[in-house]
């Protein structure tokens, strides 16, 4: 199942003990549910984004993720991979749009093949960011999409 983030629930697994941008001033507390089946990923990114002050939930495939959307309250957005077992990154977004609540939440792709064109077909909320990240720039999209 989906599982909630907190600084001390992976410390094992932390990619900085600091965060990599000077802290910002103000509250973030941005919930954010990271969609992706490599657990390592998952968990960097986890641990990156609660440095960074946001409220983290992680699934492993898009199952989950649709899971999560109806049980628990929705996230401020979702960080979501294409090429996961189960229901895939493309299957989850169509599944997200069918809801109207859902379809709300932004969307960052990320992934090492992204089919943009496939992607705009199924959502006009999403914005692609290929792997391997440039975690800086990962910090500023979700920063601005975030503030929408």
């Amino acid at each position: 199942m989906f599982e909630e983030i907190n600084s001390s629930a992976f410390s094992k697994y932390k990619v900085s003990s600091y965060s990599m941008r000077e802290k910002r001033t103000e509250v973030r507390a941005k919930r954010i549910l990271i969609i992706d089946d490599n657990l390592d990923l998952r968990l960097s990114l986890a641990d990156l984004l609660v440095t960074e002050g946001y409220k983290v939930a992680t699934a492993k495939n898009g199952l989950e993720g649709l899971s999560y959307l109806l049980h628990k309250q929705l996230p401020d957005l979702i960080l979501l991979d294409l090429k996961m077992p189960v229901l895939d990154g493309y299957q989850f977004l169509e599944k997200q749009n069918l809801n109207p609540d859902f379809a709300k939440v932004p969307v960052i792709v990320i992934s090492g093949e992204i089919d943009q064109s496939k992607i705009l077909d199924l959502t006009n909320n999403a914005f692609c960011m290929e792997k391997p990240l440039d975690f800086l720039k990962f910090l500023d999209v979700v920063e601005q999409i975030s503030k929408v």
